[in-house]
């Protein structure tokens, strides 16, 4: 899964690999990588943000 900005004006969209899945514009997505939980979702100015999601 990769994660983009929708346009210049900001916006936000998760592309699946091998198009299984049409793009999907949202705020955010909680992704696994390596058995951890992870945030993903557009930064303050641009470009997208990955940070973890802290265990409880």
């Amino acid at each position: 899964m990769t994660g983009s900005n929708a346009s210049f004006s900001g916006g936000f969209v998760l592309h699946w690999p091998n198009g299984e899945h049409e793009p999907l514009p949202c705020i955010s997505a909680r992704v696994w990588v390596d058995g951890r939980e992870w945030d993903y979702s557009e930064a303050r100015f641009g470009g997208v943000l990955i940070t973890p999601v802290r265990e409880r």
